[in-house]
Formats: C-alpha cells, sequence, structure tokens
C-alpha cells in the first residue's frame, strides 16, 4: 500500500509540471505511446496535440491504410502549435504519394524547424511546392531511395542552416545551384550517395556555408574515357570544415577556402590508364585545402597516392597547418608520401601516424 501510495505521489508531482515540460518529455516518445497518455487523466487528455516533435514510421504499421490514416488524424487534432521536429519514414506500400503533400503542407503550416523525409520510393514523386519557400524551416533531411528531386523554379528558404541530402538523384545544373544559393544563411551541407549523372557541373557557392561533407558519390559521377563525367566546383569563403570522400576520382575545384580549419579526405579509387589524371586533379584539390589548420587523410588515401609518388611532385604549400593526422602501411612508398606532406607543412605542430598493416589493392 505504501509503494502504491509513493507511484501516485509521482503521478501527481509529473501533473503539476507546466505543459511545455510535459511537452518536452513527451516529445521524447514514438507518437503512439504519446496519444496513449491522454487516458491518464482530464489533464493529460490535449497534452498531446502541441508536442513540438512529431516521427512517424510507416515500417511499424501494416497494412499501409493504417498508417495513413493515424498520421492523418494525428495531424487534424493537432492544435495551431508549432511543430519543432517532424519526421516521415515510409515506403510505396505504406503510403499514397497524394497524403505526403497534405502532411507536409500541415508541416509547413505549424511553422516546422525541422523535417526529416525518408521515402522507399520506385516511382516519380516530387516534393510539395511549399516546402522549398518555408520561411520557418531551419533543418531539412532528404532520403528518396536514388528518386530524383524535382526542384521547382521558385525556391528562397530564409531561416535554413542545415541541409543534408541522401540517395537522391540531381535533376539538372541550374536548379541544383539554385537550391544551395536560395538558402541565404546556410551553415551545414551533406551530401551523401547522390547521383549527379544528370550534371555536367556541381556547383556549390556560398558565403554563408561553414561546414560541407561530400560522401559516396555513384560511380557514374568518376571517369569515363579518360575524361571526367561530372565536375564539382566549390566556392565558399566562411568554411570552417571540410570532409569529403571520393571513390572514383572526381575533379574537383576548390575556391575561396581562406576561413577553413578543418579538412578530412578519404581517396579510394583505382588509377588504372587514368594516372596522370588522377594525379593532377588529386593535387588541384589539395592546393584549395592550403589554408587548413588540421589535416587528416586516411589510409587508403595514401596508399592511393604511393604507387603515383614520383609523379605527384612537390605538393601545395600547407604554410596554416598546425596538425596532420596520417593512416598508413609502413612501405618505402608510403613513407615517401608522408614525408612529401612533411615537406609541405613548415609550421607543424603535431604529427600523429597511425601505421596499419599491410593491405592488397
Amino acid at each position: 500500500m505504501e509503494a502504491l501510495g509513493n507511484q501516485r505521489e509521482s503521478c501527481d508531482r509529473i501533473s503539476e509540471l507546466p505543459d511545455s515540460v510535459i511537452q518536452h518529455i513527451l516529445s521524447f516518445l514514438p507518437v503512439k505511446d504519446v496519444i496513449r497518455t491522454s487516458f491518464l487523466s482530464k489533464r493529460w487528455k490535449y497534452l498531446w496535440t502541441s508536442v513540438p516533435n512529431l516521427d512517424f514510421d510507416g515500417l511499424v504499421f501494416s497494412p499501409k491504410t493504417k498508417f495513413m490514416n493515424f498520421v492523418d488524424s494525428v495531424l487534424l487534432r493537432r492544435n495551431g502549435a508549432a511543430i519543432q521536429k517532424f519526421r516521415l519514414s515510409f515506403g510505396d506500400y505504406y503510403c499514397d504519394g497524394s497524403r505526403v503533400h497534405t502532411w507536409i503542407d500541415a508541416a509547413v503550416t505549424h511553422n516546422v524547424r525541422e523535417l526529416d523525409f525518408f521515402y522507399y520510393t520506385s516511382k516519380h514523386f516530387d516534393l510539395p511546392i511549399c516546402l522549398y519557400t518555408c520561411k520557418s524551416l531551419t533543418v531539412l533531411k532528404l532520403n528518396l531511395n536514388f528518386a530524383t528531386l524535382n526542384l521547382p523554379s521558385s525556391i528562397y528558404l530564409p531561416s535554413l542552416k542545415t541541409l543534408q541530402l541522401s540517395s537522391l538523384a540531381f535533376p539538372n545544373d541550374d536548379l541544383t545551384e539554385k537550391l544551395f544559393s536560395s538558402c541565404p544563411i546556410l551553415e551545414s551541407l551533406i551530401l551523401r550517395d547522390c547521383a549527379l549523372g544528370n550534371l555536367k557541373i556541381l556547383r556549390i557557392c556560398s558565403s554563408s556555408l561553414q561546414r560541407l561533407s561530400i560522401d559516396g558519390l555513384p560511380k557514374e559521377l568518376g571517369l569515363s574515357n579518360g575524361t571526367i563525367a561530372c565536375q564539382i566546383k566549390v566556392s565558399t569563403p566562411r568554411l570552417l570544415s571540410f570532409e569529403y570522400s571520393d571513390h572514383m576520382g572526381q575533379d574537383i575545384s576548390i575556391e575561396n577556402m581562406s576561413s577553413l580549419e578543418y579538412a578530412y579526405i578519404s581517396f579510394d579509387f583505382d588509377w588504372e590508364e587514368n594516372e596522370p589524371l588522377c594525379v593532377h586533379c588529386v593535387t588541384k584539390f589539395l592546393r584549395g585545402l592550403s589554408n587548413a589548420k588540421v589535416l587528416k587523410v586516411s589510409s587508403t588515401s595514401i596508399q592511393l597516392l604511393s604507387p603515383a609518388s614520383n609523379s605527384l611532385g612537390r605538393l601545395p604549400m600547407f604554410y596554416n597547418l598546425s596538425r596532420l593526422n596520417l593512416g598508413a602501411a609502413a612501405t618505402k612508398e608510403n613513407i615517401r608520401v608522408i614525408t612529401s606532406f612533411l615537406h609541405s607543412a613548415p609550421n607543424l605542430e603535431i604529427l600523429a601516424i597511425a601505421f596499419l598493416s599491410l593491405v592488397s589493392r
């Protein structure tokens, strides 16, 4: 009886908390569990309708009509409170595209700040136009399972600070460039497994960008008959952090990185018959990072450069570099590459080398 009394007292204490505190606590629970709290008491009956975070995962529903009806019901009963985070994750089986437009429209109407959208689709799908002019949006994460991101002609996201694009295909050069340039205070851009086969040039120009990560671009972007299928051009004068992983030997040009503090590079591809072209691309790329204060080079990069160590010549000078992190197997060729980096960093203060066991390519 005493234990039961303590439980009741604990429940009363929680119920006496301000609405904003309870809603913050509820935001960490799955939406289904949040709704169940409405049965606790009259005090809790409508608290769930203004919870700041909504996370809908179609994988936990079957059949699809159950998922669609559930999302419809939650959004229909929501009061006028703004949505902090709105996450949708589902596939073709779980939802019709027309319903998705209604849900995103509702999120935009409720001044959503963070939108995380993961759609497992094999069909043509366009996101609603209102998303690209949402004034409240600060974080946008899109994963379309390699469907094309068809962009409207009118794009303006005045509050967007973080943009993460994963597993999608860009439509063309002009609209892709416009997407990046239409975010005046963008600070963080992450590209993962994005297909750029429709592009001749991926141009990223931003005067506000501070963090840029490009990782896992598909093979179609790489070398084709001795030429580069698509160029990457980056101009970001305020960039502080740059992470770049290259699996195909892409032609990337870097300009205006005078503020760069940290850079991570990972090359993992074969020279084959294109060694001269790849050497040119790599040295040009490193020249763009010459203002970095901290540079981290993966072991695959050192191993890649070692067969062409005689062709590399003198690396660009890194006068601002104070810390260098390298990974490499202890071979004569790799040591030659490491020595080239050391000769190019006259003001280096810290050198960290992780010597690895030999890995055959």
